[in-house]
């Protein structure tokens, strides 16, 4: 059986596809067997220039280090200052915890009297004239009784404390280390009680309203005249001591 046309024309080409295959791969193999047939001359001349660079019986020449300059450092020893002394340090002395405060000191005085001489007027009287004789006022009757406060003098025997609590100290005043004494004229009346108070000598940082609120809840047995209760006026001192 004959090959067709077309089978013929496949098979020629393919074959000149062959062949130049072939001559390319030969083109190769020529280029690489002349490259190194070129490198072993190449080689050949490096290595006789590098034997004649390389010298022959003597070291190789070092290279002289440069010269470090020479720094001279000269060390000096400092004493060191010397510490400062240690002062020995007392520790205070424990406070105690509870205080005792002072409680002021109640003084009770009377109040005396002063009478001062009236002066005497000088009266001339003529010898002529009539001479008229006014009796004088009976004497007051034991049963009377004074219409107000009286002073303690005489025959009136004073006032007799009975209960008496005795000021608080402000806490302020105790703390300003401020004290003194207060000083109050007191009323009391036909049952022993204190109706009426008057400062005579105050102190700041509530003494004195201290003083007045204590005052006012003192009893007395009250005073009495010819055995008969009155009102009398006494003085009341409350000293505050600081501590």
């Amino acid at each position: 059986m004959k090959p067709s046309p077309s089978q013929s024309a496949n098979r020629r080409g393919g074959d000149t596809s062959l062949c130049l295959l072939d001559s390319w791969a030969g083109a190769r193999r020529a280029d690489r067997n002349r490259l190194l047939w070129a490198m072993i001359p190449a080689t050949v001349l490096h290595m006789v220039l590098f034997a004649l660079r390389l010298p022959v019986g003597e070291a190789a020449a070092v290279p002289a280090k440069p010269e470090r300059p020479v720094v001279l450092i000269r060390q000096y020893r400092i004493k060191p200052p010397e510490p400062p002394p240690i002062r020995e340090v007392i520790p205070p002395s424990p406070q105690p915890l509870h205080r005792t405060i002072p409680m002021p000191a109640i003084e009770e005085s009377v109040i005396e009297p002063r009478i001062e001489p009236l002066p005497v007027p000088q009266i001339e009287i003529p010898a002529d004239a009539e001479v008229v004789y006014i009796p004088a006022p009976p004497p007051p009757t034991v049963d009377a009784e004074p219409d107000g406060p009286i002073l303690v003098t005489g025959e009136v025997v004073g006032p007799v404390k009975l209960f008496a609590p005795e000021p608080v100290y402000p806490r302020t005043a105790r703390l300003a280390h401020v004290g003194g004494t207060v000083i109050v004229q007191a009323t009391i009346d036909q049952r022993g009680e204190i109706v009426d108070l008057k400062v005579l000598r105050s102190r700041p940082l509530g003494l004195t309203d201290a003083t007045l609120q204590a005052m006012r809840r003192w009893r007395y047995e009250p005073a009495t005249l010819h055995g008969k209760p009155v009102a009398v006026l006494v003085t009341l001192t409350a000293t505050y001591d600081v501590q």
